[in-house]
């Protein structure tokens, strides 16, 4: 997050991250995304660098997973999404 993010009064936003070692020595990484604000928010994803999967989108419950192209992602007004991330050489397919 930008130092001005830090801020501004009006922009009810919460990132929750979870990562925990697998039994396969793999690092399986979950980022909650939390957007309470009537407008949508551009989230910039933590380091280090993931391959990250779309989940879930309360704004689009019926959106199949698909991952993301680049280190942001827009979430909706009054919305939650789920992400997964894994190391670029781990990626795991949610279809």
């Amino acid at each position: 997050m930008e130092q001005a993010a830090w801020g501004e009064s009006e922009a009810r936003t919460l990132t929750l991250r979870r990562a925990v070692a697998l039994p396969n020595r793999k690092v399986e990484t979950m980022l909650v995304l939390l957007n309470a604000d009537s407008a949508e928010q551009d989230f910039v994803l933590p380091p280090p660098e993931l391959d990250w999967t779309m989940l879930l989108d309360s704004a689009a419950p019926e959106a199949p997973a698909s991952p993301l192209a680049d280190g942001h992602v827009a979430v909706a007004a009054h919305s939650v999404m789920l992400l997964v991330g894994w190391p670029r050489q781990a990626r795991r397919s949610y279809a």
